[in-house]
């Protein structure tokens, strides 16, 4: 919290530090409420605070202890934890350090007079928010408070860690739905039919047009294996079959590619393009999929 302000050059990038973290302006939360506590509790120090920053103000993630959300930068004593990166910076009487006695938060009743702070740093090792603990008297940590302080640090660390992981995960997975979509209209603009090969175990998935190709429902026929769909290609063409796909699963080839007969649920022989790749091997090089 709390202090004047020299260098403004570590905190220049405020927005491109939190936004993976979507963090600044967000809501109170019990999980970072309960570090602060934990940290006023064994610091003894009556509070603490989770800060980040924005470009003019610093904001209070959690404040234990002291009903203010935020305040102007240039009142900040985070903000020197930020320079020192990787130090706890401690205040131990900011009424006689000449940083800090002209501060409004010192100089008001009943004054901020204690302050020590660690650096909370982002999945990258860069510092850009604090964990601080304040008092009002002069005085200092022990050891175990310097440790626990440290140690609470980190796991806010940990917190916004699974925050961001949570983000990037939604945001995949949207991207994965949209490009699911797209594939999807495609397939249903072209009317193809589409298959796919689990070869350890032969079986093998296709979609509804690829029944309606055969002449088939998808509720009509039993599992599709390998074997059953060689006995439905024309006998003069399976030899040409046999070879493209182990062509195609040795990597010989770019891909399978074959025009050849198959029989419909009629009887009848169609005549159908196919085309596959090999998308996933085993480390060994074996084709899985």
């Amino acid at each position: 919290m709390l202090g004047t302000i020299k260098n403004n050059s570590s905190l220049k990038d405020f927005h491109k530090l939190t936004e993976p973290y979507r963090i600044l302006y967000s809501l109170e939360e019990e999980e970072y409420d309960q570090i602060t506590k934990l940290a006023s509790t064994y610091c003894e120090c009556p509070i603490s605070l989770i800060t980040f920053f924005d470009e003019k103000k610093q904001l209070f993630k959690s404040h234990h202890g002291l009903e203010v959300f935020e305040t102007p930068l240039e009142e900040s004593f985070c903000k020197h934890v930020i320079d020192k990166s990787d130090e706890l910076l401690i205040i131990n009487n900011a009424k006689k350090n000449q940083l800090f006695e002209n501060n409004p938060w010192v100089k008001a009743e009943p004054g901020v007079v204690f302050y020590a702070g660690y650096p909370i740093r982002n999945r990258e090792g860069v510092p850009f928010a604090v964990l601080c603990v304040i008092d009002y008297k002069a005085r200092n940590l022990n050891e175990i408070q310097k440790e626990t302080l440290k140690s609470l640090s980190f796991q806010v660390e940990q917190l916004l860690e699974l925050r961001r992981s949570k983000y990037e995960l939604e945001t995949l997975n949207s991207s994965i739905k949209e490009k699911n979509k797209f594939l999807e209209d495609i397939i249903e603009g072209t009317e193809a039919g589409t298959w796919e090969l689990e070869i350890q175990s032969g079986n093998i998935v296709i979609n509804e047009k690829w029944y309606e190709i055969l002449g088939y429902s998808s509720h009509s026929h039993d599992q599709i294996t390998l074997d059953i769909w060689k006995k439905m290609i024309f006998p003069q063409d399976l030899n040409s079959f046999e070879k493209e796909l182990k062509s195609c699963f040795l990597g010989g080839s770019d891909g399978f590619r074959l025009s050849y007969r198959m029989k419909n649920f009629q009887g009848d022989w169609i005549w159908v393009e196919n085309r596959a790749k090999v998308v996933k091997r085993a480390i060994d090089g074996k084709p899985l999929k």
